[in-house]
């Protein structure tokens, strides 16, 4: 967690993290905030090992990344405290807590559950494609039973879940209470959003939030103290969004040029039932974008 770590810390963040989670009592608690370089756990009845990410874009790997992260966290857990995995006495740990906080411009709910199973299944979608002559004849109906059903088999013994709060002013309305920085912090990116759709630069919609910022809102101190770094954080997430979201379009466009071309290279071969259905089957599309030379393997 990376935001203006003193004034969250003194003012609610790990209020947020923690209550949010449905834990009580929380001046007993010792914490520290950190970033993924530094290990720190919560001390109290049992210990937990808070991973908070803040995120300005919809990302469905962020399972895979918790993940990652979790397990170098660890590692340095282990190693901070001495600890030897390979000793036969079993090692307490800290419990894995995973949340990430999305304030991007894609809708999403107040809070989701991302599973590391969703990339187990998709391996098992795309292996089913791959390796079936009659990949092309599979329905999406058909093909998610299937590969429900083989998931189910396999039983995977590793899951991870990560819980995504959506922090955009007006969401999360209950949560956003309960850690009025991080409300404050919303009602800042929102302000910033509603200044460059009136027309705005993104430097002086950056600085005419903060000036519009309320005087008793608690980050406002903090935030015109380090000013400049805040507008330069800003925009740099800004365009890094805008950058991506270009990425997306170009992709998209891109997709678009090969399907038409697909289509109308089976149409002119009267497969016309085949050019309705690369439109909604993606195994299909893949495999005759291969065929006809419109991709390579």
């Amino acid at each position: 967690m990376i935001w203006f770590e003193e004034a969250f810390a003194q003012n609610g963040l790990g209020n947020f993290v923690l209550r949010s989670g449905h834990f009580s009592d929380f001046s007993k608690w010792v914490f520290t905030l950190t970033t993924i370089e530094d290990v720190i756990y919560r001390a109290s009845l049992y210990a937990t090992l808070n991973i908070s990410e803040h995120q300005a874009s919809y990302n469905s790997n962020l399972p895979i990344r918790e993940f990652m992260y979790s397990a170098r966290l660890y590692d340095k857990y282990l190693k901070m405290n001495r600890k030897n995995p390979y000793s036969s006495s079993l090692i307490p740990l800290p419990i894995a807590k995973l949340v990430v906080l999305y304030n991007g411009k894609t809708d999403q709910p107040d809070e989701s559950v991302l599973c590391l199973s969703d990339a187990f299944k998709e391996g098992i979608r795309q292996n089913l494609t791959a390796g079936r002559q009659d990949a092309d004849l599979i329905n999406r109906e058909e093909l998610e039973r299937e590969a429900e059903a083989l998931f189910t088999k396999a039983s995977p013994d590793i899951e991870v879940t990560v819980r995504m709060v959506n922090i955009n002013y007006g969401h999360s309305e209950k949560i956003l209470s309960s850690c009025e920085p991080l409300k404050e912090y919303a009602w800042l990116i929102d302000r910033i959003r509603h200044n460059i759709d009136t027309g705005m630069g993104l430097e002086q919609s950056a600085d005419k939030a903060l000036s519009d910022m309320p005087d008793n809102f608690q980050l406002k101190e903090q935030l015109l103290a380090h000013k400049a770094e805040v507008v330069g954080m800003w925009i740099n997430e800004y365009n890094e969004e805008e950058t991506m979201q270009l990425f997306k379009e170009e992709g998209r466009l891109e997709g678009e040029n090969i399907l038409a071309t697909l289509m109308n290279k089976l149409l002119s071969l009267g497969k016309s039932e085949d050019a309705l259905r690369v439109t909604t089957d993606t195994a299909l599309r893949e495999k005759l974008y291969v065929q006809y030379g419109l991709k390579k393997v």
